[in-house]
């Protein structure tokens, strides 16, 4: 009897370090340094009905200190007021500028995605002509 009880503690033990190590490659925390521009989630829309046309993201904010535990403290890069409250990563993500021009009229976008994954945008534009934008999905194909 105690020793089919060993061996079912075992593989409890083996399938929870096997969760838990599949979760932890899927559900890593966001990190940011001092100073990074961040947008900030919407958490007005997750607790009552209506609001789908509202911004699901707000910002975007400056990390301005980072406490422990993960929270944030952010300053609004609009009007330069300070958030009354810490904000937690798992709030927050990244922001990333829309367009960065080059001398040469070429400009390299990267757009943020929710599942973490980045897309190459080329905004070709020629002295006096409109820009063109030509977007590439994942695997590289134009759309």
């Amino acid at each position: 009897m105690s020793e089919t009880w060993e061996d079912a503690q075992k593989n409890i033990e083996k399938a929870q370090s096997h969760q838990k190590k599949n979760y932890d490659l899927r559900h890593a925390v966001p990190m940011f340094a001092k100073g990074d521009l961040v947008l900030r989630k919407n958490m007005v829309n997750t607790h009552r009905m209506g609001g789908k046309l509202d911004p699901k993201w707000l910002g975007p904010y400056k990390v301005v200190e980072i406490t422990n535990k993960g929270l944030y403290r952010l300053q609004c890069c609009k009007s330069d007021k300070m958030l009354k409250q810490a904000i937690s990563s798992l709030q927050l993500k990244p922001y990333i500028e829309r367009l960065a021009q080059t001398a040469s009229g070429l400009a390299y976008v990267l757009l943020y995605k929710q599942c973490y994954k980045f897309i190459l945008i080329q905004v070709k534009a020629e002295d006096g002509e409109k820009a063109t934008v030509d977007f590439k999905d994942k695997r590289g194909k134009e759309k």
